[in-house]
């Protein structure tokens, strides 16, 4: 069910409670994957933590807009790195990576 607020479409989702995996990346295989340096990760958010409402994914915080829209991934190890950590798929949002 939807609603229209003001123009604004609303569309509710039924989540479930947060859960924490054990399995969290370092910041060294993630920028790897991801064909960035160390230093365009924003490390003033803290470290990678695997969360979710439905598959863990993890959340890599970069330095600015323009790293992001500069990433070309290896995405071999991209996906090997998602499969060894039982997460999902790769999002871009912003300044931030969803994966």
């Amino acid at each position: 069910m939807w609603e229209d607020e003001g123009g604004e479409l609303r569309v509710p989702v039924f989540q479930f409670s947060p859960t924490f995996s054990d399995l969290n990346p370092n910041a060294e295989e993630v920028c790897l994957a991801l064909c960035i340096q160390l230093t365009v990760m924003d490390k003033d958010h803290g470290p990678i933590v695997l969360v979710s409402t439905s598959r863990s994914k993890f959340i890599v915080q970069l330095t600015s807009r323009e790293i992001l829209d500069r990433i070309e991934p290896g995405f071999e190890m991209l996906w090997n790195l998602c499969d060894q950590k039982a997460i999902g798929v790769t999002y871009t949002v912003d300044r931030y990576v969803y994966i």
